[in-house]
């Protein structure tokens, strides 16, 4: 089984993260390298008062739409992971665009053609400046092409999680 680890503090995953959940750094994960087999020594177990836990309330993006922003608790929560779902045709792309439209954004789509997002976003009167598009879904590129361009978005999307592949699997 791969496994992965922070470049900085070591921390171990089965799990590749853009942002490590020990030291909180970003893109320090690396596949480790042996045979797989090497066991992670026992972690200091430690206990914490949760009125000592520093708050990052305040990271959020706020996308403008309220009731969207409401459910999600206030807006983005930077590094977070949301996963919208419903059946086909119920309306995600199109809330999403809309939603979005005050953030810099990625979109990944596996399922339409930049020509249809355009021409929703077009029919929703949406500024185009700030959404970026792109057709590929292979996860290692994605990772690799987003390497030194992630921090200049608020958003990635990946539309739909499905169409999202590796090529080693």
């Amino acid at each position: 089984m791969a496994s992965f680890s922070c470049s900085l503090c070591g921390f171990r995953s089965v799990s590749w993260y853009g942002k490590c959940p020990e030291c909180g750094e970003w893109n320090t994960f690396v596949a480790a390298t042996g045979d797989g087999k090497t066991k992670e020594e026992i972690r200091a177990f430690e206990l914490s008062p949760l009125a000592k836990i520093k708050s990052k309330t305040g990271e959020r993006k706020e996308t403008g739409v309220f009731e969207f922003d409401r459910g999600l608790g206030g807006g983005f929560v930077l590094g977070a992971v949301v996963l919208l779902v419903g059946e086909p045709g119920v309306g995600k792309s199109t809330l999403l665009l809309k939603s979005l439209q005050n953030l810099k954004v990625i979109y990944l789509s596996g399922e339409e053609s930049a020509e249809q997002i355009k021409h929703r976003a077009i029919r929703l009167k949406l500024s185009l400046d700030k959404f970026f598009f792109s057709d590929n879904t292979q996860v290692e590129s994605i990772l690799e092409g987003l390497k030194d361009k992630i921090r200049d978005f608020d958003v990635l999307v990946l539309d739909s999680i499905q169409t999202a592949y590796s090529k080693d699997i």
